[in-house]
């Protein structure tokens, strides 16, 4: 028996405590010891965590999954089967072609997973949306199981620091000045992670988003890595960013960025000496018109454009070509910044560096 674990699209930062998704493994689990063979996609995060799980049970997985017009099916198969560690011998897979956006075939993807379903398992569907309407069919509700459906909850979870308010405190830490990279939650994996080992943090999870910001910054302290980012940077190269505001005055960058369903920034990163960063390639930015018009002499990576008023330059901001190799500081040339005090001192358990914290608490 084919089954379809369906879920509509869910807020961009799950938790593992979200009703969905402990009815999707909870489902899957107990489908696979059914024997299903279970029909999945990719794409977001429902359809992505099924794929993972169906795999993870060692069940068989069908894959019915939107493909640019111009790539290559073996290839795209074996890069979502790595991603994913899917079994090759208990996966198969047939792709519906997309235009110029992969989201441009999600409908079509959709009727052809419920044409195939012998057993349509809804988890979470929103109400009025698309997958409501496909599932409310006649033909469809006669294979439809409702066991494991939860309310649909489009509430975004708020950080831990959200409602809060910074008390700083003055840090000692004779190093003269410094250059602050700020971070925040990732958006599903990782960069250079799997989607494998993000969906089964997700999954085994107690509560919280695996992937918050706290988690994004033990994760650079233990690698010993800023990993670079092509976002908001000319050309195709990489780099790290960092601020040469002052701590405190670097909170004023953390704002909600409705746009891209994120903060800008969030209240934790690290603090770098200046001379430090400078051996390590940090570099101020040179502020110019925009991409048309670049700043004389610099590298592109090094050039942003002043935005609108010149708020970009109120950000000081300074980058690294590529990584920031954390490995080559010393204990002395960083500080690691957390929002709370409470997050401080669980930081000094895996921070060889000094550990200092906003203050946030209640006003």
């Amino acid at each position: 028996m084919r089954a379809l674990v369906l879920s509509s699209t869910q807020p961009r930062h799950p938790a593992s405590h979200d009703a969905w998704v402990r009815a999707t493994v909870h489902a899957i689990e107990q489908l696979a010891k059914a024997d299903c063979e279970f029909i999945c996609s990719t794409g977001t995060a429902p359809w992505e965590l099924a794929l993972w799980k169906a795999s993870a049970c060692g069940a068989p997985v069908h894959l019915v999954d939107p493909l640019a017009a111009s790539l290559d099916e073996r290839l795209a198969l074996a890069r979502v089967t790595e991603d994913f560690a899917l079994r090759t011998d208990r996966t198969t897979a047939e792709f519906v072609r997309a235009g110029t956006r992969l989201k441009d075939a999600w409908p079509q993807r959709d009727a052809r997973t419920l044409a195939l379903a012998d057993r349509i398992v809804p988890i979470s569907i929103r109400a009025g949306g698309r997958l409501e309407a496909m599932i409310a069919a006649r033909e469809l509700r006669e294979r439809c199981d409702d066991a494991f459906r939860v309310d649909y909850d489009s509430t975004p979870h708020k950080p831990v620091w959200a409602g809060l308010q910074p008390h700083p405190r003055a840090l000692e830490w004779p190093v003269g000045p410094t250059l602050l990279h700020m971070t925040r939650c990732s958006q599903g994996p990782w960069p250079g992670e799997r989607r494998h080992t993000y969906y089964e943090a997700l999954a085994n999870g107690t509560a919280g988003d695996p992937r918050d910001a706290l988690a994004t910054l033990q994760r650079i302290v233990r690698e010993q890595c800023v990993r670079g980012s092509s976002f908001r940077i000319r050309g195709a190269g990489k780099a790290v960013s960092l601020t040469g505001l002052e701590p405190t005055e670097a909170l004023r960058l953390v704002r909600w960025r409705s746009r891209y369903a994120r903060y800008s920034f969030e209240p934790y990163g690290i603090a770098v000496s200046v001379q430090a960063a400078r051996r390590l390639g940090a570099r101020p930015v040179a502020y110019d018109a925009g991409a048309t018009e670049p700043a004389p002499g610099h590298e592109p990576i090094l050039c942003q454009g002043r935005g609108a008023a010149g708020h970009w330059e109120r950000e000081c901001e300074w980058r690294v070509a590529g990584d920031f190799d954390l490995a080559a500081l010393a204990d002395h040339e960083a500080v690691v910044w957390t929002a709370t005090d409470d997050e401080a001192s669980q930081a000094r358990s895996w921070c060889r560096f000094q550990v200092a914290s906003f203050g946030y608490r209640a006003a």
